[in-house]
């Protein structure tokens, strides 16, 4: 499996009992279980919560679901 898709599956597997749909940048850092400081590092991969929160666009917002999000923070993450 892939490090982009090890990713993803963290990342959907962290913010999955997240309430949705987020509405907006804060409420992204507070799916996240040490809110900003959260980072994930797989392979030659990094990201952090606050990272993530800083990539996307207001016109992200709303996130409907963990896919979603997961889905955004990748593409704005070009990875």
């Amino acid at each position: 499996m892939s490090d982009k898709k090890i990713l993803e599956q963290e990342l959907k597997e962290t913010i999955k009992n997240a309430k949705f749909p987020i509405e907006g940048p804060q409420e992204l850092l507070t799916a996240f279980p040490r809110g900003a400081d959260t980072t994930y590092k797989i392979g030659d991969i990094e990201i952090s919560a606050e990272a993530a929160e800083n990539l996307l666009k207001d016109s992200d917002y709303p996130l409907e679901s963990p896919e979603e999000a997961v889905r955004a923070i990748i593409v704005r993450a070009n990875l």
